[in-house]
């Protein structure tokens, strides 16, 4: 069935060179690095510490370390 998916182009008429384009992406560019930080930070496993902590508490993982899958 994967197969039966299409998908489009979508062409976009952004102007990049533009000022307000430049502006928009300066002032949005501190607030986009802290998100793509805070995706890395909760992507992680976690430290030795915290995990110790959760296994102290008989705290499920959110991740099954010992799966190779």
């Amino acid at each position: 069935m994967a197969g039966d998916l299409v998908s489009s182009i979508v062409e976009s008429n952004v102007d990049v060179d533009s000022a307000f384009y430049k502006a928009n992406k300066e002032t949005w560019s501190p607030l986009l690095s802290k998100f793509q930080q805070a995706l890395k930070d909760i992507s992680n496993e976690g430290s030795t510490a915290s995990l110790s902590r959760n296994q102290e508490r008989d705290q499920l993982l959110g991740k099954d370390l010992n799966s190779t899958g």
